[in-house]
């Protein structure tokens, strides 16, 4: 038996995610009108470019090559700055809702920036046109004025806002938002896909993770950032969202609590091993219900897009230890087993779905029947007994790991 629940250890460690990197696919810009964080798509042409990016979403996922999207949502500098961070994590999370709701992605593919003030945008339109008057000096004030100034004693006594408000009279911040400011209540939406870095002759290959019409793009180490790589998103973080911790109500109603992790290998399959463990004694009437069960179960979903929602079909086998006794008679001893498995999961939010399953397999068991007597136990016989059935049932709570911090960052 020690054997075996070496085996099972050994097993579950062994699934390892392949190191990856995140290449650009496609990334859109949509407006919002000031004050909303509502996506509207018949609002300044949000419709065809929504329609294409949400096309281009269920075709990488039905590749299963999406490594994650990134949206980050920004406001125009009117307003109260804890309030326009506010709002733009409002509207970064609108979108988010939207692609979910419009692709049935696993939302933990998300992760939402809160911008705040859309600084950079300003820049860049400020930079391109070249009509507008105090153009110099309030590119200059931009670039080198930082957002907040603050005194010795770390209190705020200016910053780039108040710089701009104060040019010119109050002048060129008007211009600025007369010409501008409607155009910075955006959020810029970039789609992430999996490639797989290979070493070939000192330089790296960009190769796709799965089969499919995205081309090889061949890249030396120090061209990879030209290439689209995403500079802020570590390979470590591919994880995201295919990880998922559980537990199984029925079991722990039933005092033996239970503990699940849950790795999405492909878009098809996941590995799944769970733990269940119960060491309940009452010494003093000889009572005694202790049990421990590991049983690994790889499984097939149907949908292929998440481990949050859809049917699915798996194989398990396990092994276990225990010691039953009612105060009159004992059952002590291991046994191993063997099944398929059928369930469903849907989600309730973001971050958790329900789990309900069933395992039907065999089990075999090793018996030593004993009696409790004057706080010894007597041996009675040892018997194998063998069973055809049910073998687990499952009500389970899921948390995708990381997806609780995706919102904002």
């Amino acid at each position: 038996m020690n054997r075996l629940l070496l085996i099972l250890m050994l097993v579950a460690s062994s699934v390892q995610a392949a190191p990856l990197t995140a290449v650009t696919a496609d990334s859109i810009n949509i407006l919002f009108r000031p004050g909303s964080s509502r996506v509207e798509r018949n609002l300044a042409g949000n419709d065809s470019v929504l329609q294409r990016f949400v096309a281009e979403i269920r075709r990488q996922s039905e590749a299963d090559n999406i490594d994650s999207i990134v949206i980050k949502a920004y406001t125009s500098p009117d307003g109260v700055s804890t309030a326009n961070v506010e709002l733009s994590s409002f509207r970064g999370n609108a979108v988010a809702d939207f692609l979910v709701s419009a692709t049935g992605i696993n939302p933990g593919f998300i992760n939402v920036v809160a911008g705040g003030i859309g600084w950079d945008g300003l820049r860049r339109a400020v930079d391109n046109d070249r009509t507008l008057p105090y153009r110099k000096e309030v590119l200059r004030i931009i670039d080198n004025t930082p957002v907040w100034v603050r005194d010795s004693h770390g209190d705020i006594t200016g910053g780039r806002k108040k710089s701009l408000m104060v040019l010119y009279g109050g002048e060129a911040y008007r211009q600025l938002r007369a010409r501008f400011f409607n155009k910075l209540h955006y959020a810029e939406i970039v789609l992430y896909i999996k490639k797989r870095l290979t070493l070939q002759n000192d330089c790296y290959r960009l190769v796709p993770v799965t089969s499919g019409d995205i081309p090889i793009i061949p890249a030396c180490l120090t061209e990879i950032k030209d290439k689209g790589v995403h500079p802020d998103i570590a390979t470590s973080q591919s994880w995201r969202g295919r990880v998922a911790l559980k537990t199984n109500l029925i079991y722990d109603i039933a005092l033996m609590p239970s503990i699940e992790l849950e790795f999405r290998m492909n878009r098809s399959l996941s590995f799944n091993i769970e733990g269940n463990i119960a060491w309940w004694k009452k010494k003093e009437e000889h009572k005694c219900y202790q049990l421990a069960i590991v049983s690994p179960e790889l499984r097939y979903w149907v949908r292929r897009r998440s481990i949050l929602r859809g049917f699915y079909t798996g194989i398990f086998i396990g092994g276990g230890i225990y010691d039953l006794e009612n105060g009159k008679k004992g059952y002590r001893g291991e046994g191993l087993m063997a099944g398929v498995s059928v369930g469903y999961s849907w989600p309730v939010s973001r971050s958790v779905s329900i789990e309900a399953g069933l395992g039907l397999g065999c089990a075999s068991l090793r018996n030593k029947e004993y009696v409790p007597f004057e706080g010894h136990h007597i041996y009675l016989r040892t018997s194998r007994t063998s069973y055809w059935g049910p073998l687990k049932a499952k009500l389970a709570i899921v948390w995708r790991l990381g997806t609780i911090f995706y919102k904002q960052s």
